[in-house]
């Protein structure tokens, strides 16, 4: 039986690993082999839809963001690296991108 379950091993912001749609054995595995690297492991329920990240203080909802998995179109004549670079160079992506 699969469960609809992310693990992500913390690391700063960032996630370093990500399990999805695995069996309770395969997740045990994978949570047991994680925290001989890690002190801070999440589980989460998986929900399908749009991945938000927002920001909260006290009881009010400061900013919000709709998170989109990063890709490119290839137009046949630039590496990837130059389409990322043009995406990243777009304002609308804001600082640190």
């Amino acid at each position: 039986m699969l469960i609809d379950t992310h693990c992500h091993l913390d690391a700063a912001e960032f996630d370093v690993a990500l399990l999805t749609n695995v069996t309770r054995d395969h997740l045990e595995i994978a949570y047991n082999a994680a925290k001989e690297f890690r002190n801070s492991i999440m589980v989460e329920s998986y929900m399908p839809g749009h991945d938000f990240r927002m920001l909260v203080v006290g009881d009010k909802l400061i900013a919000a963001a709709r998170r989109d998995s990063p890709f490119v179109i290839g137009d046949g004549v630039r590496t990837i690296r130059e389409l990322v670079t043009q995406i990243n160079a777009d304002p609308r992506r804001g600082d640190g991108h």
